[in-house]
Formats: C-alpha cells, sequence, structure tokens
C-alpha cells in the first residue's frame, strides 16, 4: 500500500528520480484504494483538505492508520520535493 501511495505521491510531486521506480499498480484491496484516492486528493488540496476526506477514510481505516498515512504522505512528499528541487534522475 505504502509503495503504491508513494508511486502516486512521485508523479504529483515532480521527482523523477521516483517516477523511474514506477507507475502505481492496481490497487489490491479496498483499504489500498482509498490511501491512493487520498492521496490523490492531498496533491490537488495541499493543506486544505476538508473534514469529510477523513470522513471517508474512517470507512476503513482506525485513528491511528490515518495518522500513520499522513506521516507517510507528508515525509515521502518532503523526500521527493528534495528529489525535484535536486533533479536528482
Amino acid at each position: 500500500m505504502k509503495e503504491n501511495v508513494r508511486r502516486v505521491l512521485a508523479y504529483g510531486n515532480g521527482c523523477s528520480y521516483c517516477q523511474a521506480k514506477g507507475t502505481p499498480l492496481k490497487p489490491e484491496d479496498m483499504k489500498e484504494s482509498y490511501a491512493i484516492a487520498f492521496a490523490e486528493v492531498f496533491l490537488l488540496q495541499r493543506e486544505k483538505t476538508e473534514e469529510k476526506f477523513f470522513q471517508v477514510l474512517k470507512e476503513v481505516f482506525s485513528d491511528e492508520e490515518i495518522s500513520e498515512l499522513l506521516a507517510f504522505i507528508c515525509f515521502t512528499t518532503a523526500q521527493q520535493y528534495f528529489g525535484a528541487l535536486m533533479d536528482l534522475h
């Protein structure tokens, strides 16, 4: 799941190095589908992500899992911004 989220973020964050590792794969289950969809919403809205999207996540994730997903998205985004700024390939 995290690898697929990372792949989605790579294209939205413009990191060529991360993009070279592959495009997102078809989700294997509902949780992964929700995580990928949330990553896509994050890329579109960034800090303005609305509460309704968190309510959708709560349909399949616990609060702890949502927290971990958000931390992963933020950490990965920072890494990918760095990669894009350094023009890594």
